[in-house]
């Protein structure tokens, strides 16, 4: 193999795992604030329903959430805009 060759791979490594950590850090950004975070309980109890609804809502697209990690959140100022909106998500 030539010097060029071996340079050239490890420059895209490193641009790939810049690009990839640069992601993270622009996603982590995105996170609601901590006081405005909620789980799916807190979800489903906001919504006085199961979590397995809030569970399909979430998988339908009804519902926007985060994931940080193996945690999945909800923003309560989004859920209640999103209830605003959508009376049928919402109990009488």
């Amino acid at each position: 193999m030539s010097k060029r060759f071996v340079d050239r791979g490890v420059e895209n490594y490193i641009t790939r795992k810049v690009v990839r950590d640069s992601d993270k850090v622009i996603e982590k950004m995105n996170y609601p604030i901590k006081e405005d975070r909620l789980k799916q309980k807190e979800v489903a109890e906001m919504f006085d329903t199961t979590v397995q609804t809030i569970i399909n809502w979430r998988k339908a697209g009804k519902i926007p959430f985060y994931k940080i990690g193996r945690n999945i959140i909800y923003s309560r100022s989004q859920l209640i805009q999103i209830a605003s909106k959508n009376q049928e998500l919402v109990k009488a």
